[in-house]
């Protein structure tokens, strides 16, 4: 093997596995449960899959899980969140939580729904200037910043998930996206 064929081969393959490695528990891409869900596996024994937060969520974007792909998913026919379209409004009243009667969602749990990663799409890991993700951060949340070099960060601690900074942002795909948090709680 000649040394640029190997280069290329090994070069690549250390490559895939620093990706692999800083992927390493990553939160997920997977669906969001609605404010106030309970933690994974009592959500998916709570949820009756009654519709009445999918009814109550002004927005629309609560809705049943049918992903055509994968009818065999936990989440399958319970209520999820999907903010590809608008995002959550975080309304005052939460009342996709008030509507649960199974307790599926509650009012004593984090609102959080997700939280935000940056790609390296975004144009700061590009070297140019942007700040529309961040001038549509909720007011009361404020979980984007600018660090070291200009480049886009994630108070996670902060960020609830609401997809406003995925929807506002110029690129396609974005250069964020919501993603599952996988904390204790969620």
């Amino acid at each position: 093997m000649n040394t640029s064929r190997r280069s290329l081969l090994f070069g690549g393959l250390l490559d895939g596995l620093r990706e692999a490695r800083r992927n390493a528990g990553a939160p997920s891409a997977g669906p969001l449960r609605p404010p106030g869900a309970a933690p994974l596996a009592e959500y998916i024994e709570l949820c009756r899959d009654c519709t009445s937060c999918v009814t109550a969520c002004e927005p629309g974007i609560i809705k049943l899980h049918r992903a055509p792909d994968n009818p065999g998913h936990p989440l399958w026919d319970k209520a999820v969140v999907d903010v590809s379209q608008r995002s959550c409004q975080l309304c005052a009243d939460f009342p996709c939580i008030a509507a649960c009667p199974s307790g599926a969602l509650s009012a004593d749990r984090s609102p959080a729904i997700g939280t935000a990663r940056v790609t390296d799409s975004c144009l700061t890991r590009q070297h140019m200037y942007c700040e529309l993700c961040r001038d549509s951060c909720p007011g009361d949340v404020d979980a984007l910043r600018f660090g070291a070099l200009g480049r886009l960060e994630i108070d996670e601690a902060a960020c609830v998930g609401c997809g406003e900074c995925v929807l506002r942002c110029p690129l396609s795909p974005a250069g964020l996206r919501v993603v599952v948090r996988h904390a204790a709680n969620r």
